[in-house]
């Protein structure tokens, strides 16, 4: 009778911890169908390979990252469309393709912006916690931002002054409307054509150079129709991967915040490689044809300044106000030494 009352209370427990709820499931099979334009064999498809093996690894098995490189699934405008039905669930794009669900990423790219590497550092980690914000209103989680290098014009006759180049039909990828307006008023002829079309078009004239980064010259070949490179930067290309948030809440929470830690990490170290490649890829492309148009530091001001100039027309109908000002705010912090 007395081992029966002692019992008594751990039976009462017991049965409570047997009729409770699981307080978390175990993480169920999740498949992330993740786009990129990033072909196979290039650090930034390897990168993302690592960290799908790596997501694979830290849940298990349970969740499985399957990746569309080369561009096989569209565009960027395409991922993003497509992520918004649910034909795909994550994409790494640059801010072009990012501009389609939110401007505000693309301050830090706004041509004459950054000028280092240091810069876009100082004022992405102060920035993302807002844009963060604003993705994840729009449905969206950020698990890294990466870099893809200095964007540099390309031409296919060399270009002497920033006169004649406004007077050519550039390729800027501005994918909307406002930006194209935005390029008209600084006074260059911005011609929109899809990647996939871009050689054809400086083969029949259709365009008459390009504005982006030597890696995307080189990896595409396309210099050898665009072969005069001005030397001057017009700031750095950016991106991130995107996941779609009803996908990404399928994950454990716990999951989540690994998956995001290894991402960033795996960025992390590929970053040095990454920014070296710049010089590497005009090294490479010089064996073959590019010829760089110097331009003296006293000179460079006269053609980052019709850019420059229209910034009141960018945050006023491009990017999200408060962001523009914080990100000229920040940039201008950082080269006053207040960082």
């Amino acid at each position: 009778m007395k081992l029966a009352k002692l019992l008594a209370p751990l039976a009462a427990v017991l049965l409570i911890l047997l009729a409770a709820p699981a307080t978390r499931a175990e993480q169920q099979p999740v498949t992330i169908k993740l786009a990129t334009l990033a072909p196979e064999g290039t650090i930034f498809y390897d990168s993302l390979l690592k960290m799908a093996n790596e997501w694979s690894r830290l849940s298990n098995g349970k969740v499985q990252v399957k990746i569309y490189a080369g561009g096989i699934a569209g565009s960027e405008d395409d991922m993003v469309r497509k992520i918004r039905i649910g034909q795909l669930h994550a994409a790494t794009i640059s801010s072009v393709g990012m501009m389609q669900i939110d401007a505000s990423y693309a301050a830090l790219q706004v041509p004459g912006m950054m000028a280092s590497y240091d810069e876009l550092d100082y004022c992405r980690r102060q920035l993302a916690p807002q844009i963060e914000k604003r993705f994840a209103d729009k449905g969206f989680v950020i698990t890294n931002y990466c870099d893809l290098g200095h964007m540099y014009f390309f031409t296919s006759k060399k270009t002497a002054s920033i006169a004649e180049l406004q007077k050519k039909k550039i390729c800027t990828f501005a994918g909307d409307q406002a930006s194209k307006e935005i390029w008209a008023k600084a006074g260059f002829n911005a011609v929109d054509i899809p990647l996939s079309e871009m050689l054809t078009a400086l083969q029949t004239g259709l365009i008459d150079g390009f504005l982006d980064t030597p890696v995307f010259a080189l990896s595409l070949q396309i210099f050898a129709k665009a072969p005069h490179m001005i030397s001057i930067s017009y700031g750095i290309a950016i991106g991130a991967t995107i996941i779609q948030k009803s996908q990404w809440n399928k994950i454990e929470p716990d999951l989540q915040k690994a998956f995001i830690k290894a991402s960033q990490d795996l960025v992390t170290q590929s970053q040095p490689e990454v920014r070296s490649m710049d010089e590497k890829a005009i090294t490479e492309m010089k064996k073959y044809g590019l010829q760089l148009t110097e331009v003296a530091p006293q000179d460079t001001a006269s053609w980052i300044d019709p850019l420059q100039k229209i910034y009141p027309e960018i945050r006023e109908k491009v990017m999200p106000k408060d962001i523009f000002d914080k990100t000229m705010e920040l940039r201008n912090q950082y080269r006053a030494g207040k960082r």
